[in-house]
């Protein structure tokens, strides 16, 4: 048979046996590789050991900060939207209320008006009796005493009908005045058999309407509005209760 030769040579070639040299130079490689390898993990783990608090520090604590900081804000900001919402109900509320003030003080603003519209009537009916007044001087006496008494009494329903508008528009004092001028009209004005009752109990109520004012104006409303019902005659005056005489008792005597 034949012999079939390999065609390289060296693959019958038996290998070379490496020098103890090489090996130690092959072993002292592998020791430096994994030495540095080391040094290099020592390195990072020193380096995240001794930097991560310094990182923490100036990077991850100021977002941790920020965040909480963001959240607070935002929590802040929902409170203040419902605040913002609670205020503009009260404000709607209160334009609602300042519209029913505003009404109510137009409606008492034409009750003032109309009142001082009456007010200057009266005032200017009491100036036209005045001079009426006046000119009775020049009138003879028999005359002049019945008119003058129907002046007198004109003067003083009208001093209260202005005294009634003041009293309506809480304005006590020129109220007490009216009052107090016609009491001293109807006091001075003389007092006959027909109208003697209700002079007296139109002076009389009169005095209890000074009386009153103005610590008490609704009482002293009341008695102003008898004395003028009394004076037009829609209530009579009330009857003067008679005084009984006692008679005179006589001690007996009796002889020592």
């Amino acid at each position: 048979m034949l012999e079939i030769k390999p065609d390289n040579p060296l693959e019958e070639a038996p290998q070379a046996q490496t020098p103890p040299s090489g090996r130690v130079r092959r072993f002292f490689r592998r020791l430096f590789k994994w030495l540095l390898v080391l040094a290099i993990i020592g390195g990072l783990g020193a380096a995240v050991y001794y930097g991560w608090p310094a990182v923490r520090e100036r990077f991850v604590d100021p977002v941790e900060v920020n965040t909480a900081e963001v959240g607070a804000l935002q929590d802040r900001l929902i409170e203040m939207a419902a605040q913002v919402a609670a205020l503009e109900s009260e404000v709607a509320a209160l334009e609602g209320q300042i519209g029913v003030v505003a009404d109510g003080q137009a409606e008492l603003g034409d009750r003032i008006g109309a009142s001082e519209a009456l007010i200057s009537g009266h005032t200017a009916r009491l100036e036209e009796l005045a001079g009426l007044q006046t000119q009775l001087e020049a009138v003879a006496t028999a005359d002049r005493e019945g008119v003058a008494r129907q002046i007198s009494m004109l003067r003083s329903m009208e001093l209260l009908s202005r005294a009634r508008l003041f009293l309506f528009e809480a304005n006590y004092g020129l109220a007490r005045q009216d009052v107090a001028a016609a009491r001293d009209i109807l006091a001075a004005v003389p007092a006959t058999e027909a109208d003697a009752e209700v002079l007296a109990e139109s002076v009389f109520r009169l005095n209890r309407t000074l009386d009153n004012l103005p610590d008490r104006p609704v009482v002293a409303a009341n008695d102003l509005d008898i004395a003028w019902a009394v004076l037009l005659g829609e209530i009579p005056p009330p009857p003067v209760e008679p005084t009984e005489e006692t008679p005179a008792t006589t001690t007996p005597t009796t002889a020592p």
